[in-house]
């Protein structure tokens, strides 16, 4: 197949990845803006004071081994944007609208895959961008656990 045959294959999934994107950062460009939270100050810091990233295989969210929540995938991504970004809240954010962005796309790309008229991925796609689950997870660079996890669960139906 060569390249024309693609993009003309593929122009309506290019074209929807677009829009959901600019709707994402045209609807919530000001969290770039917004700083760090109480819960992010304590990842960040449990962050900065880790001994070493294989901990996170054996303990829970905020380093411990007793209670809590266990996701060594978003500890390994926090210390990777930490050792990024440092503490520049702007950067955080900016990665989770860009996986919000990219979790719209795919909702898109999934509901096409069903051969479902455009118009309906588009609703579906804007409808997803507009109604998270809980702002928090948009707000808060603790919470890009619930952005990351539905980037994966997406991408696994993808």
């Amino acid at each position: 197949m060569d390249f024309k045959m693609f993009w003309l294959k593929n122009k309506m999934i290019f074209f929807g990845a677009l829009l959901v994107t600019i709707i994402v950062f045209a609807l919530y460009y000001r969290l770039l803006f917004v700083g760090f939270f109480s819960d992010d100050f304590h990842h960040l810091w449990i962050t900065a004071h880790q001994e070493n990233v294989w901990r996170y295989f054996g303990a829970n969210i905020i380093g411990t081994r007793q209670g809590g929540t266990y996701a060594p995938v978003f500890n390994l991504l926090l210390t990777i944007q930490y050792a990024l970004f440092g503490l520049h809240a702007f950067w955080y954010h900016l990665i989770t609208l860009i996986a919000h962005a990219v979790n719209a796309a795919l909702l898109f790309g999934i509901i096409r895959r069903f051969r479902l008229p455009v118009w309906v991925a588009t609703l579906g796609s804007i409808l997803f961008i507009v109604l998270p689950n809980r702002t928090e997870s948009l707000a808060w660079a603790a919470a890009q656990t619930h952005v990351f996890a539905t980037f994966f669960y997406l991408l696994s139906l993808f």
